[in-house]
């Protein structure tokens, strides 16, 4: 089992500012430094890519990093589109794919999912006889 690190712990916060951020924009509306569904975009796409970032991309032997990077891409056409748009509902997707990139990339790190390399193959040991080509493994 893997252990989380600072990086997954700073992640965490910058995640839960966005849905702090979020809620209360939802909830209380617009404000002096958030003013529309755009401006909230925003911050949502700098704040995950930050958490993204620190948090660490998903290591080649991640069987799933095709499915990280295509919902990393869903989330940045997301954004683009709340800023075009202002639809709130485009912005409820987007935060939902940030938080599904974080979710899956935290457990993967904590050793829950297999994201440390669950279908990685395993080599054989290299023999110490000098007439091994390795053609017989």
């Amino acid at each position: 089992m893997e252990r989380l690190t600072w990086r997954d712990g700073v992640a965490t916060v910058l995640v839960v500012l966005l849905l702090s951020t979020f809620g209360a924009f939802l909830v209380a509306g617009p404000n002096i430094l958030i003013t529309d569904n755009g401006d909230m975009a925003v911050i949502g796409l700098g704040l995950g890519f930050a958490a993204c970032i620190i948090g660490g991309w998903a290591p080649q032997t991640d069987p799933g990093r095709p499915i990280w990077s295509a919902l990393s891409a869903v989330a940045l056409v997301f954004a683009i589109v709340v800023m075009i748009t202002e639809n709130r509902w485009w912005l409820v997707i987007f935060v939902g794919c940030v938080m599904v990139l974080w979710l899956g990339t935290t457990l993967g790190h904590a050793g829950v999912t297999g994201h440390a390399g669950l279908l990685r193959r395993t080599r054989m040991p290299e023999s110490s006889d000098p007439r091994d080509d390795g053609r017989n493994r």
